[in-house]
């Protein structure tokens, strides 16, 4: 079944970039900018859960799985800009000296990722350092000078 879901995604995404290309563009008109942001809220709201879906964000926010990825089709697509927002988090986290105490792993968890070692890889790649060495260096400059 997961296969289907890619799939599903994928014709969507074909779709879209065929009537935009014959100037079909889409229906949403006025509508487009405010449906994504509350869509982009819902995700939000939802970006600790590891299973975090289109098809829910798109049901949290009355719209069909398809309608969401034609709203997302114009800058990230929704996997990527999940993607960032968990990565983002996770950083902003382990720059946070209140959350100190967390263990890497714990943020990443918090945040959606299942593996401490894909987030780590991940957020490597991203930000071109460890979680670790960010989280060091980021403390240090954070702390009041003694």
């Amino acid at each position: 079944m997961p296969a289907q879901a890619f799939i599903d995604a994928g014709l969507d995404l074909v779709v879209s970039a065929l009537r935009v290309a014959a100037g079909a563009g889409d229906d949403l008109g006025p509508r487009r900018g405010p449906l994504l942001a509350d869509l982009k809220r819902d995700a939000l709201a939802g970006l600790g859960d590891p299973v975090l879906s289109p098809a829910a964000v798109a049901r949290a926010g009355y719209v069909s799985a398809r309608q969401l990825h034609r709203l997302f089709a114009e800058g990230q697509s929704f996997g990527a800009w999940v993607h960032e927002q968990r990565l983002r988090r996770c950083r902003d986290d382990l720059a946070d000296a209140g959350l100190g105490h967390l263990a890497i792993g714990e943020i990443a968890e918090r945040w959606g990722y299942r593996s401490a070692a894909h987030f780590t890889r991940a957020f490597a790649v991203r930000f071109g350092v460890t979680p670790r060495d960010f989280r060091r260096t980021a403390l240090r400059t954070s702390s009041p000078a003694r």
